[in-house]
């Protein structure tokens, strides 16, 4: 038995590290790359800008609207060739606050209006079906509703679509409040790793890469060639985007910190949300398109590369196996001669893994000139919260691979306000999950620190060390999230 549980800790963990030098892979690409600056075939004249429409998506986001719809209508792009749709399936008072903003807009002769419906039917992804069924724009950018493009944001991506076979345009993400807490600076570095250094890498690669559902620019042929916006996903950009770059349209990642869209980073439960959406998102598009993308006529790299990047949410699930077998083996692996010696195998992985998981943080603060020295410490406690996070995102891999429908549901939002009452209001219908996913995180954690106990006392250092991190980021984010919990519940009362 002992052989087997290490055995199978062995095949895990090749697993990780696999993923791990992926990244480390994608880093090396992005550093190479990234001072290179992506510059449009040519250029339009001004006679030649074409009309574009802005889809701003909003759902019950009363704080931040304004501050997007304000930003959208200040950009420098000729007003006789911008349209600006607010996408809007709020049910809340978030409506009249839009009507209000767009009112004022429409005095200062901007062409601005709501699209605003009465049901959710398909959640984000039919609301801009339906809106761009309305639209006037060749070209059409779109954001949630707590991102603030800066003024000259249509005409950095615009010209890209001077090459014919261009088909979306991505900014890179910048982040308004991540020096708020240990938790929005664990967020930054991760967002800007994952977000930033790996699909530049991609792109850089003539990979498929994702749009990523806000920030970024659509050629409308694009999208209506490759059958519109579906809502048969939690994350309907990157089947768009896998959509298109099937039917050989090409996208552009622009990592050029000038060309970054500044955005919130939500606190502990919104996090949550977010990466719960995702996780299921990409697991249901890896059932949806993968498939398409292995029997296509691309090159096996790109077949490779696709496999890899919507199979990334099974670390998740892994690393919970980890950690249920890591007691176990603590035990009965060291009773066994073969499977002792197994353990350092395990022991030379896991030393990999640590080696490789960091470059691409490490990438993100060279690529986005943050200092490295400051950076660093964060990338143990960044490690910490990834393993913090995976009972929720096994929750959502495991509902992907059953089938289990669930709404989108949007990450909250809450601008420079310090709005808990309302927090609370919104947080009612998911108390219940939360709880669950909480409980297991706080049992994981003894879990894991009596696992680490056990390699301490019989000398294996580095898994000791490893369940240390793992026991530390469950804790952090269990703590947290009952902290929150706690604070609502005293609120709703």
């Amino acid at each position: 038995m002992g052989t087997l549980i290490v055995t199978i800790n062995i095949l895990f963990l090749v697993v990780f590290v696999f993923f791990a030098f992926n990244g480390t892979f994608l880093s090396l690409v992005t550093l190479r790359n990234f001072r290179k600056k992506s510059v449009p075939l040519r250029r339009f004249t001004d006679e030649e800008l074409p009309i574009v429409t802005v889809q701003i998506a909003v759902f019950n986001e009363v704080y931040v609207i304004n501050r997007a719809i304000d930003a959208v209508c200040r950009f420098d792009y000729p007003t006789d060739r911008l349209e600006v749709q607010v996408v809007d399936d709020s049910t809340d008072e978030t409506l009249r606050v839009v009507n209000e903003r767009v009112a004022h807009w429409k005095e200062k002769g901007i062409d601005i209006k709501v699209c605003h419906r009465v049901n959710r039917r398909e959640f984000k992804a039919g609301a801009l079906r339906e809106a761009l069924a309305q639209a006037k724009g060749e070209f059409v950018s779109v954001f949630d509703a707590d991102f603030v493009p800066e003024p000259d944001f249509l005409r950095n991506h615009i010209h890209y679509f001077t090459d014919a076979n261009v088909g979306f345009v991505q900014s890179i993400w910048k982040h308004r409040n991540e020096n708020q807490s240990l938790l929005h600076r664990l967020q930054a570095l991760y967002l800007d790793g994952y977000l930033g250094v790996e699909y530049f890498a991609r792109y850089k690669e003539h990979w498929f890469f994702a749009f990523t559902g806000t920030a970024g620019t659509w050629r409308r042929e694009a999208i209506e060639s490759s059958g519109d916006w579906q809502g048969d996903t939690l994350m309907e950009c990157l089947d768009m985007s896998y959509r298109a770059q099937r039917n050989h349209w090409r996208g552009v990642h622009l990592l050029n910190e000038e060309f970054g869209v500044a955005s919130e980073l939500p606190n502990i439960n919104g996090f949550k949300t977010q990466q719960h959406r995702w996780a299921k998102g990409f697991t249901q598009n890896h059932r949806k398109s993968l498939p398409k993308v292995l029997r296509g006529d691309f090159p096996l790299a790109t077949k490779i590369a696709a496999t890899i990047h919507l199979s990334s949410p099974i670390i998740y699930t892994l690393m919970l196996m980890l950690l249920l077998l890591s007691v176990p083996a603590s035990q009965l692996g060291y009773t066994i001669p073969v499977a002792a010696s197994g353990m350092i195998v395990d022991e030379v992985l896991f030393l990999g893994l640590v080696l490789f998981f960091p470059i691409p943080y490490v990438a993100a603060t060279i690529v986005r000139s943050r200092n490295l020295l400051k950076s660093l410490p964060y990338v143990p406690a960044l490690m910490a919260l990834l393993i913090g996070i995976s009972v929720n995102q096994s929750f959502a891999v495991i509902e992907a691979l059953l089938g289990q429908r669930s709404d989108f549901v949007r990450t909250p939002k809450y601008g420079d306000h310090d709005n808990r009452e309302d927090l609370a209001k919104r947080m009612v219908k998911y108390k219940s999950p939360f709880r669950i996913k909480t409980l297991i995180e706080l049992v994981l954690c003894l879990y894991s620190g009596t696992a680490a106990f056990f390699f301490f006392r019989d000398g294996y250092w580095i898994s000791g060390v490893s369940l240390t991190i793992a026991a530390t980021g469950l804790g952090f984010i269990s703590l947290k999230s009952v902290i929150e919990h706690i604070q609502l519940a005293s609120i709703q009362t």
